[in-house]
């Protein structure tokens, strides 16, 4: 069900506003890219565990944030 709802949040934002859009899946499909090299590059290349892998990947997401809102001016 919450699938649905959000393909449906999805058609919407992309009929309102269609570059923008294509903007945002872009960035979080790229953002998506880098979370997955960085689970590849910790779990298979330096043999952490799953459970470290995604912990670190939680220390990941706040300081990309926190680098994107210093880069942004």
């Amino acid at each position: 069900m919450a699938i649905i709802i959000i393909l449906i949040a999805y058609w919407f934002d992309y009929k309102s506003n269609k570059k923008q859009f294509l903007s945002d899946l872009k960035g979080g499909l790229f953002f998506t890219a880098l979370l997955l090299i960085a689970f590849v590059l910790g779990y298979f290349m330096l043999n952490l565990g799953i459970v470290n892998v995604v912990l670190a990947i939680g220390v990941i997401i706040p300081l990309s944030v926190f680098v994107k809102y210093l880069t942004r001016y």
